[in-house]
């Protein structure tokens, strides 16, 4: 997890504390552009949620490049991505939002009656309306006077389109059906996929399904446009794919899928919609399911940062070569990993840059297939305390990024020492069954 700060403003509360802001959205388009063409080719820039820490209203925004191990693109035309930060609002959106969506429909061979106008709900607005303080407004700088005829217009107005569709086994789109007569969203302002009336649509919730194994070892087949069936509701999982125009750009909220084959058949239905009718779009919504045939970088904040998830590798030769890609990548785009002091003392960006070792298999670990490595990884660092404080910048002790188990309570050295011991006891006795 290497973390980043501004060449150029080493002040604004976003660089120190704050984990958002303008200039670092900005720094993480770039960036995330320049890995995109290094790494991602064929892939795809999804544009979801990322961490949300205590007393923030929302989760933060995170950027996740995807893309295929095999080499096979997820997807063909990178220009079809809209940038909802630095892209000028288009005045057409809104029409772009349906058109775009009556295209996957039909792309999918599903009549158009199944494709739902989402509108937002004028009684929570009216609700909140008749909550305000009687009389005129006194703070004129809070008032505005668009909410009020939001109340009327919003009445017959969609924010956007929502198709529904379910890859449970096999793909099918199912009749949503409501009291109110129509598709009324939960009050918000997030997107409309995270806003859908999901207890409206049945009064029996979906059976819930194993979740599948992320260790699938069979190719990955060419994308394909798949058969979809019409059902009714009740025996299906109240998924759906929503379109809306939001911040002057289109944008497509993926439903949650079981399986990476169905993700690259819905990317791969999108493209060919938005080739056809040359609409750009913004990818957000839920992230593929985890699956060892696909990579994934991602471009997120952290207060004070710009932190990078790097994709897994599998040598030293391709850990240096990551690392160094990156970090030129980073200093092209104006970041760098150092900051200093009024007196000039040099210090680190704050972040953590974790190193995570592993396996992409749990039978590849090898601190799985030999605890006693990571036994002696654990008593050899804590034998030498050194190796911590050289890495550990000004900031030590158990709260720090770099904590050590023998600086917080005293009983944590006998508690290790215990599960050391257990961990050498597991091991003779796999050794002694002929395991290992």
């Amino acid at each position: 997890e290497p973390t980043f700060v501004s060449v150029d403003d080493t002040t604004a509360p976003e660089w120190n504390t704050d984990a958002d802001g303008d200039h670092k959205r900005e720094l993480a388009d770039t960036l995330a552009e320049k890995l995109r063409e290094r790494y991602a080719g064929g892939g795809i820039v999804h544009r979801g949620q990322g961490k949300w820490s205590p007393g923030e209203p929302l989760p933060r925004w995170n950027i996740a490049l995807q893309w295929r191990k095999d080499g096979v693109p997820l997807w063909n035309d990178p220009s079809l991505f809209a940038d909802p930060w630095s892209d000028e609002p288009q005045p057409g959106a809104t029409t772009d939002a349906e058109t775009l969506a009556r295209r996957v429909t039909q792309t999918l061979g599903i009549p158009n009656s199944r494709l739902l106008p989402a509108y937002e709900d004028p009684l929570a607005a009216l609700a909140a309306e008749v909550r305000k303080p009687a009389g005129e407004p006194t703070d004129v700088e809070g008032f505005d006077e668009h909410d009020l005829a939001a109340l009327d217009r919003d009445v017959d107005t969609p924010t956007g389109w929502v198709l529904p569709l379910t890859t449970d086994g096999h793909w099918t789109s199912p009749v949503w059906t409501f009291r109110r007569g129509r598709l009324v969203l939960s009050p918000g302002t997030s997107p409309i996929g995270l806003r859908l009336p999901l207890d409206s649509v049945s009064w029996t919730p979906p059976e819930l399904t194993a979740e599948p194994s992320y260790l699938e070892e069979s190719p990955l087949r060419e994308p394909e446009i798949p058969d979809v069936s019409l059902q009714g509701v009740a025996t299906t999982a109240t998924t759906a794919v929503a379109f809306e125009a939001r911040d002057g750009q289109v944008h497509v909220f993926l439903p949650p899928v079981a399986h990476l084959e169905d993700y690259t058949d819905l990317l791969h239905v999108l493209e060919q919609a938005a080739s056809a009718t040359g609409i750009r779009l913004v990818i957000e919504g839920y992230a593929p399911p985890p699956d060892t045939r696909l990579e994934q970088l991602v471009v997120t904040p952290d207060p004070g940062v710009i932190e990078v998830n790097v994709q897994p590798v599998s040598s030293w030769a391709q850990q240096r070569e990551l690392t160094t890609t990156l970090y030129d990548l980073a200093r092209r785009s104006r970041l760098s990993t150092e900051k200093f002091d009024l007196d000039g003392l040099h210090t680190g960006t704050g972040g953590g840059n974790h190193i995570t070792i592993g396996g992409i298999q749990p039978i590849d670990s090898p601190l799985l297939r030999r605890p006693d490595l990571l036994a002696s990884l654990i008593t050899y660092w804590q034998r030498h305390p050194s190796l911590s404080y050289l890495f550990s910048g000004r900031f030590i002790g158990p709260t720090s990024q770099a904590p050590r188990f023998d600086e917080g309570r005293p009983e944590a050295v006998y508690e290790m020492e215990v599960a050391l011991r257990e961990l050498r006891r597991l091991d003779a006795e796999a050794a002694a069954a002929g395991g290992s």
